[in-house]
């Protein structure tokens, strides 16, 4: 069950007015699917995760926000005490109560109690771009947030609709290229399905396929199936031998069950696309599921479409600025630099992302190029040479069907301002802030974009399907601060360290740490005792816990050397040096220096009476 946030619910809003809400409103429905009651006191639960990428989505929203008349700045110093209050409160519970009093016309408000932390989730959910999701099995409350404001045209049945704010915005379009066509389905489906297996990686293709013994009219095949997206119903079938137009065939009517066209598929040549296609949204081989499937193996590129009586395979090339720029945070080794990895693995293989690291000798020349002395011949001259940034502009502005990417690893380790210098002022993507390039970079540009006409050469403006992705460890903040004008230009999205123990949910919970031939523990227990004991000091904070992949054992298995010149070095010298003993896991005067030499006497030991401290079982034998 949704709601929305609307006017009368949010906060924080979208225009000036002069309303001055304390709750939230909800349905009579959703009150009663949950037990509430009129001047029940209810404790949802919440998770820290969802309610940090919240508050990161809020402080990064590049809109006027306001309270009753007056234009409100969520700056860095209000990020810090909503941050500050999340995670104090998740260091005790993960509770979340409220107060339901009944209103007039059958309808609820949910107020917020105040919770012993202080959180109170008002407090970042703007109108128009929050839902709230309330599990009735659960008990979970959940929030949801949206660049573009939440429309009653995208609503479902059961979310609470309450009239959306018109804002007085252009709509703008999408481009919509026409691949092919066809007056029949079966066939359109099948000509697209060939041409993803052409344009796409089988293994995205197949991904979650089961394979069944099956028959048609007592000959034997094997039947591929994609439940995800139509159930236990054949998609191919895969036979042994190449087969007839008759073989395909079954029944006394003869109908068509196979596609009298071979299609390999995981390595069987006789593979046969099935023909039983409907035209309906639902169960099993419809073309509303067909479309799903689309959605997921193109990056929601691709759609079947029906105009009069013709089916349409339209690629979607999208020119309302969809693309973003966001920063991954979080404490060193939690997998920020894999998430974007991730991210950009596609376009990487297709030459579509430029990689970089920013280094505190980075510069602006180093970012987007610069006069540089080449070879001509026996001769020296000099010539423009272009950088990522330059490099990545070009070719999204070429080729503006598909996505770019521009990878910053390390953003805070280099000064932004210089690096960036007027190339900043691109960065708000709200507006179309163009400035002009520097004479070299202008020649360049002209040379390079002589032939499109989508952009002037003389002028700088960020190509709409140009995303610049970065990662930042919040423990380096220090080294070079970011100003206010450069993070409002962001997204933010924090990636929190992950302490759940199963295994196909976090690789890390396999991870063993080898003491001896004896004795290993566990890499998760540990960095889930020590970062209890960081979190819980004041003077050191979340910025410095160890994240899951602080180490990236191979087979698993961190050897003993490796866990003390990495995590030991790290903790001693970036957290507990300067600690008391009561707030260090280092007693008894332990210096880094004493854990050397590494065996029995000395450094094994010393890790021995971390893990006794913090009850952490070492004996068990790998």
């Amino acid at each position: 069950m949704e709601k929305i946030i609307r006017l009368q619910d949010a906060k924080f809003k979208l225009l000036s007015n002069n309303n001055n809400e304390t709750s939230i409103f909800i349905e009579q429905y959703i009150a009663n699917s949950l037990g509430l009651n009129d001047g029940d006191k209810h404790t949802f639960k919440i998770n820290k995760e969802n309610i940090l990428k919240a508050l990161s989505f809020t402080y990064s929203l590049q809109k006027s926000i306001y309270r009753k008349q007056d234009t409100i700045s969520l700056d860095n110093d209000w990020f810090k005490i909503e941050y500050d209050i999340i995670i104090n409160h998740f260091q005790t519970t993960s509770d979340y109560t409220v107060e339901i009093n009944k209103a007039t016309g059958g309808r609820f408000y949910m107020k917020s109690l105040r919770q012993s932390s202080g959180l109170n989730i008002r407090n970042f959910l703007i109108q128009d771009h929050f839902k709230i999701i309330f599990s009735n099995t659960t008990n979970n409350l959940k929030v949801e947030y949206s660049e573009t404001p939440y429309s009653i045209d995208e609503e479902s049945t059961n979310v609470v609709n309450e009239p959306a704010t018109t804002y007085g915005l252009e709509n703008s379009s999408n481009k919509k290229e026409i691949l092919f066509s066809n007056e029949n389905l079966r066939k359109i489906i099948f000509e697209t399905f060939k041409y993803v297996k052409i344009n796409y990686k089988e293994s995205n293709l197949i991904k979650g396929y089961e394979i069944k013994d099956a028959s048609i009219d007592g000959r034997s095949f094997k039947a591929f199936m994609l439940p995800k997206y139509f159930n236990t119903d054949v998609l191919i079938g895969l036979f042994d031998k190449e087969q007839t137009n008759e073989n395909l065939k079954s029944g006394k009517a003869k109908t068509n069950r196979f596609l009298n066209e071979k299609i390999k598929t995981i390595d069987f040549e006789n593979s046969y696309f099935t023909s039983q296609w409907n035209e309906s949204d639902g169960r099993g081989l419809s073309l509303g599921n067909f479309n799903k499937y689309l959605t997921d193996v193109s990056n929601n590129t691709l759609e079947i479409i029906k105009e009069e009586e013709t089916f349409l395979l339209i690629k979607k090339v999208n020119y309302n600025n969809n693309s973003h720029n966001k920063i991954y945070y979080g404490a060193p080794g939690t997998g920020k630099s894999h998430k974007v990895k991730e991210l950009t693995e596609k376009p990487e293989q297709q030459g579509r992302v430029e990689r970089i690291t920013f280094h505190p000798e980075y510069d602006y020349s180093s970012f987007v190029g610069g006069y540089k002395p080449t070879m001509d011949g026996d001769n020296i001259r000099y010539e423009f040479v272009p950088q990522a940034f330059t490099n990545i502009y070009t070719k999204a502005w070429n080729d503006l069907d598909n996505d770019y990417y521009l990878v910053i690893e390390e953003i805070n380790r280099g000064n932004c301002a210089e690096i960036f210098g007027d190339i900043f002022q691109l960065l708000d993507r709200t507006n179309d802030y163009k400035i002009t390039p520097s004479k070299e970079l202008k020649e360049h540009l002209e040379i390079e974009l002589k032939d499109n006409s989508s952009i002037d050469s003389e002028k700088l403006l960020l190509p709409p399907n140009l995303n610049i992705l970065a990662t930042m460890n919040t423990s380096d903040q220090s080294l070079f601060p970011m100003d206010s004008a450069f993070k409002r230009r962001w997204d933010w999205e924090y990636i929190p360290i992950n302490y759940s123990k199963e295994e196909d949910k976090n690789s890390s919970a396999k991870f063993l740490v080898k003491l001896s031939d004896q004795e290993s523990f566990k890499w998760l227990d540990f960095i889930e005792k020590v970062n209890e004991k960081i979190s819980k000091n004041d003077s050191l904070g979340m910025d410095k816990c160890l994240g899951n992949y602080f180490i990236k054992p191979e087979n698993n298995e961190i050897e003993i050397e490796t866990f003390i010149n990495k995590a030991i070095f790290y903790l001693w010298n970036d957290v507990f040096k300067d600690e008391t003993e009561e707030d260090s896991i280092f007693k008894n005067k332990t210096t880094y220096e004493k854990f050397f030499p590494i065996d029995d006497e000395n450094g094994k030991q010393k890790v021995r009476d971390i893990l006794e401290d913090l009850e952490i079982d070492y004996k068990a034998s790998i």
